[in-house]
């Protein structure tokens, strides 16, 4: 039984670092896109990578410079 062995508990705490996590993505994403001219620069990353003029990883790291800053 689960419950017996702890497997159960060690599921639960698990699962709740897991939506932890998840909060914090969500909220980060939120302000991410909730940020002045983000938005725009968002458009133009899609539009760059969906035509092969950068790469995932490249607009990805440009965006999140310019939302550091």
């Amino acid at each position: 039984i689960m419950l017996d062995t702890g497997e159960l508990r060690a599921n639960r705490a698990e699962q709740a670092r897991a939506w932890m996590w998840n909060e914090i993505r969500e909220g980060l994403i939120e302000a991410f896109r909730a940020e002045p001219g983000m938005a725009a620069r968002v458009a133009r990353c899609e539009a760059d990578v969906a035509a092969g003029r950068t790469t995932p990883g490249a607009a990805a790291d440009m965006l999140l410079k310019r939302f550091r800053e």
